[in-house]
């Protein structure tokens, strides 16, 4: 879990790079960052070409801010680029909702969950077997 001391440095060193540095709150940050988190990383940093706003609101079930997704990429030691070109595979994953088990924010707007994850997602992730066991969305 993201500590508060840990996000608010990050909200002071984060390049917003031209998005207004507005945050719907700390627990949003620690959704992005579960997202973040659970997607492919690629060597080179580039857009990915869906929102990846609405992906982390949707499976997230939380008003997820630009600002909070910039804040969650400056602490993931493995993401780097500058919103919303960062180091993600076009093939993404669906984070395991495990992830948001201690989130006391997360799914707190249900009416979010708007995405299909088979139309976005070409892997989905699966904690409960083993962390870092990632399928593809036909379950191999």
């Amino acid at each position: 879990m993201l500590s508060e001391e840990t996000i608010a440095l990050a909200k002071a060193r984060a390049n917003y790079a031209g998005f207004v540095p507005v945050h719907q709150n700390d627990d949003c940050i620690r959704i992005a960052y579960a997202w973040l988190d659970a997607q492919i990383k690629t060597a080179e940093p580039c857009e990915v070409p869906v929102s990846q706003r609405g992906l982390i609101r949707s499976w997230g079930g939380a008003l997820v801010m630009y600002g909070d997704i910039i804040v969650a990429a400056e602490i993931h030691p493995d993401i780097h680029g500058i919103y919303p070109c960062l180091n993600l595979s076009r093939e993404l994953t669906f984070p395991d909702p495990a992830r948001l088990a201690n989130i006391a924010g997360a799914n707190v707007h249900p009416g979010l969950k708007q995405f299909d994850p088979a139309r976005f997602y070409t892997h989905f992730e699966k904690l409960a077997s083993c962390p870092a066991d990632k399928v593809d969305a036909r379950g191999k």
